[in-house]
C-alpha cells in the first residue's frame, strides 16, 4: 500500500469517525429532549423560544408564577404597542428563582424594564414538579445549578415523590428516563404555542368577594421575606427599571394580606407597584367571560390585561414601538397565528 492509498485510508476513518460521533449526538440530543420534560403548561417552550431569541432584542421580560403566566400574552403585547415583552413566567414559579432567572435573562438581553408578579409571594409550599418547570428548561450553566441548590434548601415545605437529590435535578435524565410508556405528541414536535403561551378558552361563572373590604396584612414567612430583601439587593445592582404587579383575581383574605404586606415594603424602598384589582374599570374584566375559576383568566380576560399592561409598560417606561422593523418579524408572525388559531377556537 503506497502513501497515498494509506492517506486516503486515515481520512475515510476519520471521516467515519466524525460522522458516527454526529450521528451518536444527534440521536442522545433528540432523546434526551424527548425525555426530558412532562410539563402541561408548556415552560419548555417559554424557554426555548426564550433563548432563541436574537441577542439584546428584548425591551422587557416578565417573572413569576400563573399570576403572571397566564395574564400576559407576549404576542398580543407586541401588537397592542410593538414593544417586545417577553413572558417568562412559568405555572407555580418558586418566588425565590426570579433573582436566578433574571441573571439568565441578563445573558443575553438588556431589557429596560423587569416585570416580577407578587403572587408568588404568597406560596409556603413548593411542589418539585413546579421547580423542575423552571429548572429542567433552562441550559446547563452555573446559574443553574445555584439555582437548584437555593431551591432545594429552601425553608419551605417541599412536596414531592420524589428524593430530593441534587444530582437528579443537574442531569433530570436520571428521573425520566422510564418516561417511554407516558409519551405523548407534545413531546415530538411543535404545539400551539406562541412564544410559550398556548389558548384557554373556558370560563366558569362566579361571584368574587370584593377585595376592597379587606386591608388587613398577613405578615410574610420568614422565608419569604428574605427572598424579598435578596431580591431587591440583587435589584439595586441593576440598571433595569423594575415594576411589580398584582394582577386580578379573587384571592383569598390570607394571600391578599401577604400580597399587599409585601406592597408595603416595596413602596417603602420607592419601587413600582402596580395593582390590578378585578373590580377595577380600566381592564373591563366580565366573571361570567374572561375568568375560567376565580384566580385566573382565560385567553379573553389574558388579552385584555395585556393590552392594559402593555400600554402601561409602553407608556411609563418609554418602551420603543418594533411594529413594521424587519427584525421583529417573527413577533407579528407568531400574533398572526396566534389571532387565526383563537379566531377558530371560538367558533
Amino acid at each position: 500500500m503506497n502513501s497515498s492509498e494509506t492517506r486516503i485510508t486515515k481520512r475515510q476513518m476519520a471521516f467515519r469517525g466524525m460522522l458516527f460521533l454526529a450521528l451518536l449526538y444527534t440521536v442522545l440530543y433528540v432523546t434526551f429532549r424527548v425525555l426530558w420534560l412532562w410539563d402541561s403548561g408548556y415552560s419548555r417552550k417559554v424557554f426555548e423560544e426564550f433563548y432563541d431569541m436574537p441577542r439584546h432584542s428584548i425591551d422587557a421580560v416578565c417573572f413569576g408564577s400563573s399570576g403572571i403566566r397566564e395574564y400576559f400574552i407576549s404576542v398580543e403585547g407586541f401588537h397592542r404597542c410593538g414593544a417586545a415583552i417577553y413572558n417568562l413566567g412559568t405555572s407555580n414559579q418558586p418566588f425565590a428563582a426570579t433573582k436566578y432567572l433574571i441573571r439568565e435573562v441578563l445573558k443575553t438581553q438588556d431589557p429596560q424594564v423587569f416585570v416580577i408578579d407578587l403572587r408568588g409571594v404568597t406560596d409556603d409550599v413548593i411542589v418539585t414538579a413546579n421547580i423542575r418547570k423552571v429548572t429542567d428548561s433552562m441550559r446547563f450553566s452555573a446559574n443553574r445549578k445555584e439555582l437548584i441548590d437555593v431551591l432545594l434548601s429552601q425553608p419551605i415545605e417541599i412536596v414531592s415523590d420524589e428524593t430530593l437529590d441534587p444530582m437528579d435535578f443537574y442531569f433530570s435524565f436520571t428521573t425520566y428516563h422510564r418516561r417511554w410508556e407516558n409519551l405523548r405528541r407534545d413531546d415530538f414536535g411543535k404545539t400551539d404555542t406562541w412564544m410559550g403561551y398556548s389558548i384557554n378558552t373556558e370560563t366558569d361563572d362566579f361571584e368574587g368577594e370584593p377585595l376592597s373590604i379587606h386591608d388587613e396584612r398577613v405578615p410574610l414567612p420568614e422565608c419569604i421575606e428574605e427572598v424579598l430583601t435578596e431580591l431587591m439587593a440583587e435589584l439595586e445592582t441593576l440598571d433595569q427599571k423594575v415594576l411589580f404587579t398584582i394582577t386580578p383575581a379573587w384571592y383569598d383574605k390570607k394571600s391578599w394580606g401577604m400580597m399587599l404586606s409585601a406592597v408595603d415594603r416595596l413602596n417603602a424602598s420607592g419601587y413600582d407597584v402596580l395593582v390590578m384589582s378585578p373590580e377595577a374599570e380600566e381592564t373591563e374584566l366580565l366573571s361570567d367571560r374572561d375568568f375560567r375559576e376565580n384566580d385566573h383568566v382565560n385567553t379573553y380576560g389574558a388579552m385584555k390585561v395585556t393590552d392594559y399592561l402593555a400600554d402601561y409598560l409602553s407608556a411609563r417606561y418609554d418602551l420603543p414601538d418594533h411594529r413594521g422593523d424587519e427584525k421583529y418579524r417573527r413577533w407579528e408572525t407568531e400574533y398572526a397565528e396566534f389571532a387565526e388559531s383563537l379566531e377558530k377556537s371560538s367558533e
